[in-house]
């Protein structure tokens, strides 16, 4: 099935161990997992968050300080689902990266620029979880999105240079008559 993708090792799909399955199967369980959390972090900050914060700020005088602690807590649950979604992210990622690493004919360093990213999401999730959004969490979303840029593009232009420039991923056109 991916006997023809560039980075797809050779034989995998017809010769993969038990332990290689089972390895496959985690990183794909990490990686829903993310999403999962990712979609209650969406309905809390999204949904839940503004509906407290729409409220407090309409509500009267007398009401104004119930609602804000409500707001508040709204928040901090998502300042916990946030720190929750960076974590497993930083799992999927290291997972991804090992798995990279041992299958991929690709530069060394491509992994280990997936490894601090992953670490940087771990960073992310402990600031989010213990501070808040505060400038760690700050400095480890800036450090994650530069680590995620530059193994990315270094993939991207590895997979071009092991497939040829002209034969990525590109799909034969047919020709009419």
């Amino acid at each position: 099935m991916f006997d023809n993708f560039p980075l797809w090792p050779a034989g995998a799909s017809s010769h993969a161990l038990p332990v290689d399955l089972l390895y496959i199967f985690l990183v794909a369980l990490s990686a829903v997992t993310t999403l999962a959390i990712y979609g209650v972090v969406l309905g809390v900050d999204g949904v839940a968050l503004k509906q407290a914060v729409n409220a407090w700020a309409s509500a009267p005088e007398a009401e104004k300080a119930a609602r804000f602690a409500v707001a508040e807590g709204m928040r901090w649950l998502e300042w916990g689902t946030r720190s929750y979604e960076n974590f497993t992210l930083g799992l999927a990622v290291l997972l991804f990266a090992v798995a990279m690493a041992r299958t991929a004919r690709l530069p060394r360093p491509i992994p280990y620029l997936m490894g601090l990213s992953a670490l940087a999401y771990w960073v992310q999730g402990w600031s989010a979880g213990t501070e808040g959004f505060s400038q760690t969490h700050s400095i480890a979303i800036v450090m994650g999105e530069v680590l995620n840029a530059a193994w990315m593009v270094w993939l991207l232009a590895a997979a071009r240079q092991m497939a040829g420039v002209d034969g990525f991923m590109t799909v034969p056109r047919s020709r009419p008559g």
